[in-house]
């Protein structure tokens, strides 16, 4: 749920980069087979991807509170590129 600049200067790695308001068009683009997690910067735009989600019939959703920031707070591990 980040926008490309910011997918690039740091993101979980293995992650896919959806901007949170193409959700709905790319959803078929988002698992079904296993929990799906959402984070952005700071975690309001990815409850609004994950709202979308839901929207589209999926389930076992989550949202990374805090997003990014707080990820990298706790020692996550974060990657950069594309």
């Amino acid at each position: 749920s980040r926008e490309p600049h910011e997918h690039h200067d740091g993101h979980v790695p293995g992650s896919l980069n959806i901007p949170h308001m193409a959700t709905l068009p790319r959803g078929k683009d988002l698992a079904t087979d296993r929990p799906i997690v959402f984070i952005c910067k700071s975690g309001q735009r990815s409850a609004v991807a994950a709202e979308f989600a839901a929207a589209l019939g999926l389930k076992d959703l989550y949202n990374v509170e805090g997003g990014h920031d707080a990820w990298a707070k706790a020692g996550y591990e974060m990657e950069r590129g594309d």
